[in-house]
């Protein structure tokens, strides 16, 4: 039994978490010409860049107080290196979600505060501090990459985490047929124990066994608190009997760390791991199996705590050791080589990612040849990171030969398969061919409906694509038709106050735009920000961005005043959130330009779009289609002022 547990923990501790990072690089220049050290180490008034570059004895604070005012020491970010200037920083960030966090300490004003707070912490009295985002162009298509992908990489990351998940129980179900069979084994080892305790006592190694056992047996059932419960008293009657150095002790410590992990403590999981991983070392040295087994789960918590150096680390570790046990052509490495590329995918080293997923293909399809679920996660692995490195054609070619395999295993009726439909759906709608990604995410929805029924997230989520591509195919009532069906489960599901039912109102209020229902498109928009309100607050990205498609439809029914009102909400929270020369910052200029012309005030309508195009410009230049529309507008507001002259220089 314990080698078999043994065998179930190795596939549960696969199940890699990911997030399909992207992340990005800031060029941040720190400046002030009145900064003083107040340590009495400087008299003088002098600037931060000649402070930093003209005394070697304040150069490591300078520098300690601008790592930690941008973050501190993190896995997830690095600082490149600070130049000359006022103080040139790279910052680049690992994740998409630390880069909007950084973003939006910058934005907050935040960023300045901290950085303020850190110079005067190590002594240094600074007035007059600007921080700027030199590279705003750069971030702002960083950003808007990220929030198009986000919602796409959750699907992703959920298909890949789901997978990996069944997979773990599907081996460790190999010898369980039904909850009822676990049930009577359940009940068998705990007679058992009672046997036991009898005839041995407590403190016996039968005892023990029987303990950890049931524990075994427990967590098949997910019933892991109880799980939890067996498996430390199996350890504490093993740490009476054997003391610390093991095989059983260690094996009780790496089957905790299993349970922990499952229970998502992961912080008890690592602790009980690297427990494990210390007896194996010192009883069996590096060259061991289960030694490689242990960094194997200490590199899949470190992942999941979004440790990827760590991971990356620990899990290189276990690839060494099984490739010297077993050589290349072993399932142990194959796993290795999966693992890695998992960490290397999270930290953005696509190229890397993807010669280790095609490491692990080529083993696996040596070993076990097209017809097994590996072969087909590997080929689904592989589209994955394809997809990330924008080879959309690869991307596809590659999930639908995981699609393949998985029909012939599992045929229609199984997750695995609908989420082969779902990703072929994603591609094929990145590559813009709606039609086709309409029909897989159609089969998706099939399949899930058949397995889940209607109120199932993964069902919403089906819904929800297949609306994006009618919308896409110009086909708004169907498209409005999906979107309702996605709220009324996510209505269900999450209730009025999340993010998903958000989204759904936002989707169902730009397709009654789009049929010209303004009325009902202004009350979706109405309830979508007054979600994104309750659980975001006013100063928010999303906040602004509701207020200005209230403010579209309103312009739309010629409510020109309240239109103007929304705008200016919507640019106030901008104005805020973004520095001066700002995307979202130019649309809301524009779109309070339009309103103005409409209501006659020209003056202030050129006005508007004069700052829309001064931004733009600083932006993007002349060549840019946002450029050309700003001119347009300009030259519009003219002509209505009579200007011909200038009107048509504009245009």
């Amino acid at each position: 039994m314990a080698e078999s547990f043994s065998e179930v923990g190795k596939a549960l501790r696969a199940s890699i978490s990911c997030n399909f990072p992207g992340g990005g690089e800031f060029s941040i220049n720190i400046g002030t010409d009145n900064v003083q050290v107040v340590q009495g180490m400087l008299k003088t008034v002098t600037t931060l860049g000649a402070l930093y570059f003209g005394y070697k004895l304040l150069k490591p604070l300078v520098e300690s107080a601008v790592k930690n005012g941008l973050g501190g020491e993190r896995n997830d970010q690095e600082i490149r290196g600070i130049r000359p200037g006022s103080l040139h920083v790279l910052l680049h960030c690992f994740t998409d979600e630390r880069f909007l966090e950084v973003l939006a300490d910058y934005e907050s004003g935040r960023m300045k505060e901290r950085l303020q707070d850190e110079f005067l912490q190590v002594g240094f009295k600074v007035e007059g501090l600007k921080v700027v985002i030199e590279n705003a162009v750069e971030v702002n298509k960083t950003k808007e990459a990220i929030n198009q992908r986000s919602h796409i990489n959750k699907d992703l990351c959920k298909d890949v985490k789901n997978t990996v998940l069944i997979d773990a129980e599907r081996d460790r179900e190999k010898n369980v047929q039904g909850n009822r069979e676990e049930e009577i084994a359940l009940e068998s080892k705990q007679k058992a124990l009672d046997i036991g305790l009898n005839l041995h006592g407590e403190y016996h190694p039968d005892t023990a066994l029987t303990y950890y056992n049931t524990g075994v047996t427990q967590h098949q059932m997910k019933y892991y608190k109880y799980a939890l419960e067996s498996y430390k008293k199996a350890l504490q009657i093993r740490l009476k009997l054997f003391g610390e150095n093991h095989p059983d002790i260690a094996l009780s410590y790496y089957s905790i760390g299993v349970t922990q992990f499952a229970m998502k403590d992961y912080k008890s999981a690592l602790e009980s791991d690297q427990h494990a991983l210390q007896i194996r070392l010192k009883l069996f040295g590096d060259n061991n199996s289960n030694t490689a087994l242990s960094y194997d789960s200490i590199g899949v918590t470190q992942h999941v705590i979004r440790d990827y150096e760590s991971a990356l680390d620990s899990h290189h570790h276990a690839l060494q050791i099984r490739l010297k046990l077993f050589g290349e052509d072993h399932p142990d490495t194959a796993g290795s080589y999966n693992n890695i590329a998992v960490t290397q995918h999270e930290i953005k080293n696509y190229k890397s990612a993807l010669s280790s997923h095609q490491h692990a293909l080529r083993i696996r399809l040596k070993l076990f040849g097209k017809k097994r679920p590996e072969t087909a996660q590997s080929y689904r692995n592989i589209g994955v990171t394809q997809h990330e490195m924008e080879d959309y054609k690869s991307a596809l070619k590659s999930d639908l030969l995981a699609l393949q395999i998985r029909l012939k295993l599992f045929g229609e009726k199984h997750p695995d398969t609908a989420r082969s439909y779902y990703s072929i759906g994603v591609t094929r709608h990145e590559m813009k061919d709606y039609k086709s990604a309409l029909e897989s995410h159609e089969y998706a929805l099939q399949i899930r409906l058949k397995l889940y029924g209607e109120n199932h997230p993964d069902t919403a989520r089906s819904y929800h694509e297949i609306g994006v591509a009618q919308h896409k195919m110009k086909d708004y009532k169907s498209a409005l038709d999906s979107h309702q069906h996605a709220l009324q489960i996510r209505l269900k599901l999450y209730g009025e106050d999340h993010p998903d039912t958000a989204r759904s109102y936002h989707e169902i209020g730009v397709a009654q735009h789009e049929i010209r229902d303004y009325k009902s498109a202004l009350n979706s928009h109405q309830r979508a920000l007054q979600i994104i309100l309750k659980l975001f607050g006013k100063d928010h990205p999303d906040t602004a961005g509701g207020y200005d498609e209230i403010g579209v439809v309103q312009h739309e029914i010629k409510d020109y005043k309240s239109a103007l009102d929304s705008h200016q909400h919507a640019l106030q929270i901008r104005l805020k959130l973004y520095p001066d020369n700002h995307s979202e910052t130019a649309r809301s200029y524009s779109n309070i330009g339009v309103t103005q012309n409409e209501m006659n005030n020209c003056k202030s309508a050129l006005d508007s779009h004069q700052h829309a195009l001064q931004i733009r410009l600083k932006l993007y230049g002349e060549d840019h289609p946002d450029t050309a529309r700003s001119y347009h507008e300009i030259g519009v507001t003219r002509h209505k002022m009579k200007n011909y002259k200038l009107a048509l220089d504009s245009r």
